[in-house]
């Protein structure tokens, strides 16, 4: 076999050994009275092995003080339950990374709506923003054998 021949297989080799995939898009960025959305994807770290939304939001206006910010996932799994992750910070804060859990199952072509409040203080606090975004997914399903990926790419 010619190096010609092995150049594809090494070059996608190489790409899949350095990869923490970032393997979507927003359709649009969304904004809210506090909230912009400047990031959002699906992430494939390598050691985890398992895709993972990975929401990152710029915070402006917040009055200074203690919140929690509380993020629902749209689940993939069929019949799947949103999941969610409260994320405590202080404001002023620029910017807000929320992550889902690892991912089970995800569809090629398909968008998933990610929602976000903002509570003063506490979960149960004063409603201060409300904010929603749609992520899209699109991966090749060679590179997600490649990767070894735990989650099931249909």
């Amino acid at each position: 076999m010619t190096l010609g021949m092995k150049a594809p297989s090494l070059l996608l080799g190489l790409l899949c050994g350095f990869l923490t995939a970032c393997v979507s898009t927003m359709p649009r960025p969304s904004r809210s009275t506090h909230v912009v959305t400047v990031g959002a994807g699906f992430i494939h770290p390598k050691e985890a092995r398992k895709f993972h939304y990975d929401m990152l939001y710029r915070l402006s206006g917040l009055a200074p003080g203690k919140y929690v910010a509380t993020a629902w996932f749209e689940n993939p799994s069929p019949g799947g339950k949103p999941m969610v992750v409260h994320k405590t910070f202080t404001a002023p804060l620029e910017k807000l990374r929320i992550d889902s859990p690892p991912l089970d199952y995800l569809k090629i072509g398909e968008t998933y709506e990610v929602r976000l409040e903002i509570r003063r203080g506490s979960g149960s606090g004063e409603l201060v923003d409300s904010h929603s975004q749609r992520v899209f997914f699109n991966f090749d399903r060679e590179i997600a054998r490649v990767l070894g990926t735990k989650t099931l790419v249909d």
